[in-house]
Parts: C-alpha cells; structure tokens; sequence
C-alpha cells in the first residue's frame, strides 16, 4: 500500500521548509501579507463615510517532490485577535476589474474560503500559471470595552492555510488513501488605532477611497485631513495605499518659509503611497482640506498665494493648476481645483465652513507640503 507522508515545515514565511521522507509528497502553502499594518476601519459618524481598508494576502501552493500528489484541497480562514470584531471576506462579492477568487475557489462563511485543486504532479503550482492570488478581508470595525486586545498594538489579523491531500490507491484497489493535513499560519497583520493623521490598507485593483480625519474632514482638533481617491487597475494589481500627515509650525525655524509667508498656523506635509500602475484616466485624486482655525489670513488671501510643493526621490517641485485636467509628463501632479468654503457656495457643509481645500490629480507618489 502506498503510505504518505508529509513534510514537515519550519519557517513558511521565511522560506524553509525540511525535507520530506523518501517517496513522500511535499504540498508547501504560502500565505504573504501585502501589508504588515492595517488601519481599523471606522463606521459611519452622522453625516459622513465609513472608512473601509483592507487586509491582503498572496495565497499560493506548490508541489515540491517528485511524485503526483491527489485530492488536494485547502481552505484559507482568518480571525482578530479581539474575536467580537469581524474580519469578511471582500472578494467573492465585490464589483470591478478582479472581483473574483480563482474559479476552484468558493467562500464558505463569511470570513473563509476553500479551493478544490484536485491533483498535482510534480512541479505544479496553484494557480497554474505559479504567481499567487490575491484574496482581500475588509478589516474589521475595533470593539472596545470588552476587555480583548483594546491596547495599542495588541489586535492582529491572523491568516491560516489548512492543506489537505491524499496520495490516492494508484490502481491498487485494496489502497486505501491516507489524508495528510498541514497549517501555515501567515505572518499576524497589526490593526492599527483610528486616528486623524495615519491610513494604511491593502489595495485592491478595484481601488478605494481613503481618508484621514472624520470622514475625511478637519476638525478644530485635528486641523489637517486628506482624501485619496485610487481609482479601479489592473486585474493584476494590487498593494498597499498608505497615508501621512505631519506638521510644520510657522516658529519651526527649519522652514522659515512656513511662518514668513503667514498663511497656516501649521503648514501641513502630505505624504501618499499608493503601490503598483495607475492608469491613464481616471487619475490617481487627493484632496487636501486644511481647517478654518488653521487659517492666519482670509480664505481667497490664501487660495491667491498658497504655495503647494511636491517632493518625490528628494526632488522638489512647485504645483501648478492643470492644463486640460491632466497632470504633466513629468508625473508632478497638479491642481485640478481649488477652493475655501462658505456658506451657499456648492458642496458647503456646518463642518465644511471656512476650511479649503486643493485637489490634486496625480500618477506617481510623494509628499506635497502647503504653505
């Protein structure tokens, strides 16, 4: 009878993997967070957008020994730490360019999945073509108050890929298969706090919209917000969508030009990461917004003078407005449109009075500064 016998792995995510016995197969999984942090997202407050991110991870199985392995299949789950919090599964469901998990592949609860590979002979790969797949999770909602993971840096996403196979009879109609089953945990994903200056998710080909502050909005509190609009890609592509906002006072003697110009009480520094190709049109949206108490002069004093700067590999470069709404061939983005709210004029909001705001149409990264 023909007996399986399964490899034993050490160290998935950093590649090491022990021999297996003699005539034995060897499925080995790969499970790989596109990010190693991910933002909570947040529900709705009245009158605003939840923020939804994304938990991401490249799902792949191989083949490694010299013998044709059978009835292999395996099922792709995850859990938060804090078990009260959901973490559902985004793919199957969701609309645009790569909607779908592979065609084996079917969810079987709201947070797990399991593929039907069926045989693969020596070498093979899932999928075929040996590049991974990419399944999304919409990162949960934080649940305080219960009294699990609630401290920073104490709540984590973790991914398991649960292999089973059988070597099968091979004609020998007195074999009887023997199931061999295997975990490989992914490396755990942070869930970082909501907060008013840091975003981080995986990026789906669908894309997103993504926002610091309360639904994208400046507070008295937290002065400066931004918006990022990615729009769908490539079925292919997929990554990370990351953003920064820190702060330069005007006495920050560093950058005199902040306090001599005298527009912001902080002159703001927007840093954007976005992985992977954007395409032509749509374009890569960010939309900056800066809070009336912010303000050092009238609003139309500034719209008229403000200087937007845009760094990218330590090389900077003032923002001009767009000509025929498109960014220049250099990749520096530029300002598609600009404006101060007040009361009456289109989109004006209670929360929205006296900021503004500049929105910048772009196809590559990097940090924009306003003074």
């Amino acid at each position: 009878m023909n007996t399986l016998r399964s490899a034993v792995l050490s160290g998935v995510l950093a590649g090491v993997v022990t021999s297996a016995f003699a005539g034995a197969g060897e499925v080995i999984a790969t499970i790989t967070p596109l990010s190693d942090t991910v933002t909570y997202a947040a529900a709705a407050t009245p009158g605003a957008p939840a923020l939804v991110t994304y938990v991401g991870y490249e799902v792949s199985l191989a083949n490694r020994s010299t013998n044709t392995i059978n009835f292999v299949s395996f099922n792709v789950s995850v859990v938060a730490t804090d078990r009260d919090e959901t973490v559902e599964l985004f793919n199957a469901a969701a609309p645009g360019p790569d909607p779908d998990l592979p065609s084996d592949c079917t969810q079987t609860s709201v947070s797990e999945l399991t593929c039907i590979v069926g045989t693969m002979r020596s070498g093979g790969t899932f999928p075929a073509s040996g590049k991974p797949f990419v399944v999304f999770y919409k990162a949960p909602v934080k649940v305080d108050g219960n009294g699990r993971a609630d401290a920073p840096g104490t709540d984590f996403v973790q991914a398991n890929v649960h292999v089973v196979f059988a070597e099968g009879n091979h004609d020998q109609p007195r074999s009887v298969p023997r199931n061999s089953t295997r975990d490989w945990p992914a490396k755990p994903v942070t869930l970082g706090t909501v907060n008013p200056v840091d975003v981080r998710t995986a990026l789906p080909a669908i894309g997103g919209t993504f926002f610091t502050g309360t639904g994208g909005i400046p507070t008295g509190e937290n002065r400066l917000a931004e918006v990022l609009a990615v729009p769908p890609r490539s079925a292919a592509t997929s990554g990370i969508a990351a953003i920064h906002i820190s702060k330069v006072p005007d006495t920050d003697y560093d950058e005199p030009q902040c306090g001599a110009l005298g527009h912001f009480r902080e002159c703001p520094i927007y840093t954007t990461t976005v992985t992977g190709t954007f395409p032509e049109a749509p374009w890569l949206t960010t939309v900056y917004r800066i809070d009336a108490s912010n303000l050092k002069m009238a609003p139309w004093k500034i719209l008229n003078s403000a200087l937007l700067t845009y760094t990218n590999e330590n090389v900077s470069s003032p923002v001009h407005v767009c000509v025929n709404n498109e960014p220049t061939s250099t990749g520096v983005p530029c300002i598609l449109r600009s404006r101060c709210y007040k009361k009456g004029s289109p989109g004006w909001t209670p929360e929205l009075d006296g900021d503004c705001e500049w929105t910048l149409i772009n196809k590559r990264n990097g940090s924009l500064i306003i003074q």
